[in-house]
């Protein structure tokens, strides 16, 4: 491995423990208003919701999945507008959904696919990895959306979901930051998330 090599190996590393820090400071910092219950908005009327975003970075295959939880979003809220996030790679599928609104390609830099299949990746990153993460949080905080459902229950994106400025945020009580949510689905190991 040559000293440039390494040099960019111990750059990303970096960058992975300052995104992570940030979203455990910003995770701490509201902690005890959240247990304090504070904060805690009241459930959003059915009839005043105009905008649901749905979350699901995955594969094709999770993209296919998540078509019976936006046929149920659609067929409750007919004339709510609902906006899908969904990876480059499994936008294919939803793209001409009778369920979706408006789809929303984004690729996560930090995501194993990416990094595994493209060739200068460091290259690439180095451009796009801050700016691309900040464009996205801005463009989907824009979206003024009244609910945000998280599909994955990942770190990254239990931080876009907290950092959407939706009014109720729904996913997975699961690795530790659960309680950044309003409304929390168990996971189990045993079924599946759908």
């Amino acid at each position: 491995m040559s000293g440039n090599d390494l040099l960019n190996e111990i750059f990303w590393k970096a960058i992975w423990f300052i995104y992570i820090g940030i979203f455990w400071l910003l995770s701490f910092l509201y902690l005890p208003l959240i247990l304090l219950k504070k904060f805690r908005k009241e459930p959003i009327e059915t009839k005043k919701l105009e905008t649901i975003l749905v979350l699901k970075f995955g594969h094709i295959g999770d993209a296919v999945l998540t078509l019976p939880v936006l046929k149920a979003l659609k067929e409750s809220f007919p004339r709510v507008q609902i906006v899908f996030v969904v990876a480059s790679w499994a936008k294919e599928v939803l793209l001409n959904s009778p369920y979706v609104d408006k789809l929303i390609v984004f690729d996560d830099p930090f995501d194993n696919r990416i990094i595994l299949t493209e060739p200068n990746i460091v290259r690439k990153l180095k451009r796009i990895h801050l700016q691309e993460i900040l464009k996205f949080i801005i463009m989907i905080r824009s979206l003024n959306c009244d609910v945000v459902f998280d599909l994955n229950g990942t770190y990254r994106s239990f931080i876009f979901t907290y950092l959407s400025g939706a009014k109720q945020k729904i996913g997975y009580d699961w690795q530790e930051v659960g309680y950044l949510l309003d409304a929390k689905v168990k996971h189990t190991e045993d079924k599946g998330e759908v």
